[in-house]
């Protein structure tokens, strides 16, 4: 009847299986639930405003145990800034965090800077962002939350935050492409699954520090943390104590248990105790260096 509203909210499944090609978000946007727009087929979206978008409130598709959610792009798609595809995101620098599921499912980007200003990138952030490359961290994010990084299969090389301290489930899990990852000293707690079936992942390095740090914490899939990674090299620069391997089902989890092709573990000179089981079942190494 000429009236025109102000769309604030578009709840998820509301456009799903709608043969959408394009979609153009106002500024006015404030929520948007999950698989809002998916109909199978990859589609662009355009946007006016990138602080905007990363101050939206992206839903949960459903609750899982343990009264966590499952977040789920809300399509397939390619984004656009002002009519220009955005390859290279830089989160703008007055946004403190990256909201849950902020990027998921987007196809565009293929290098990510963030900010100082940044201190966390919360859950599913850029999950199934299979074209990204290429992470700059800022120094201040101090958490990467639940599968922010899952599936982002074409990520080759990852520097991680200088200090960060937490990875929670899953952050890293499915990077087909990563054969080397350092975990900086600052790092105090590690989730499980987060380095789950990383298919090229040969070499491991915790950085020498006093910190004590918990290792498969949160334990969803009673697996060790590094399950599906063919390490073959593995450096120690801290303690790893038993109890910091301990499930909440009452039993040992070590995170390098049946890594049968690790051949090489070097120990640094600070490091006093490694705990029970660490290195259980792995039939094939040959040379521990703790010099």
């Amino acid at each position: 009847d000429g009236v025109e509203y102000e769309v604030i909210e578009i709840d998820k499944y509301a456009f799903s299986e709608c043969n959408i090609t394009s979609v153009y978000l106002p500024k006015t946007i404030m929520t948007i639930g999950a698989l809002a727009f998916a109909n199978g087929n990859e589609i662009n979206i355009y946007i006016s405003d990138l602080s905007s978008w990363c101050s939206i409130n992206f839903g949960y598709a459903r609750s899982v145990a343990w009264g966590n959610n499952q977040y789920e792009p809300i399509a397939d798609y390619r984004l656009f800034l002002n009519e220009v595809e955005v390859t290279d995101l830089v989160i703008p620098d007055d946004i403190a965090y990256v909201h849950k599921n902020a990027f998921s499912g987007c196809k565009s980007i293929t290098k990510l800077s963030v900010h100082d200003t940044v201190t966390s990138i919360d859950d599913y952030a850029f999950y199934k962002c299979a074209n990204l490359r290429k992470i700059e961290f800022g120094k201040n994010v101090g958490t990467i939350g639940e599968y922010a990084f899952c599936k982002c299969s074409s990520i080759e090389e990852l520097t991680l935050p200088q200090f960060l301290q937490t990875l929670k489930i899953g952050a890293l899990q499915s990077l087909d492409k990563v054969t080397e990852l350092t975990i900086p000293a600052s790092v105090k707690t590690i989730n499980s699954g987060c380095f789950l079936n990383d298919t090229s992942l040969t070499s491991i390095i915790f950085e020498d520090s006093e910190n004590d740090i918990i290792i498969g914490s949160n334990l969803i899939n009673e697996k060790p943390i590094f399950s599906g990674c063919p390490l073959q090299k593995v450096y120690i620069g801290r303690d790893l104590k038993s109890n910091t391997t301990s499930s909440n089902t009452g039993y040992y989890v070590s995170p390098f248990q049946n890594q049968t092709g690790l051949t090489s573990v070097r120990i640094g000179e600070g490091v006093r105790i490694l705990g029970s089981y660490l290195f259980d079942g792995c039939s094939s190494l040959t040379d521990i260096n703790t010099s």
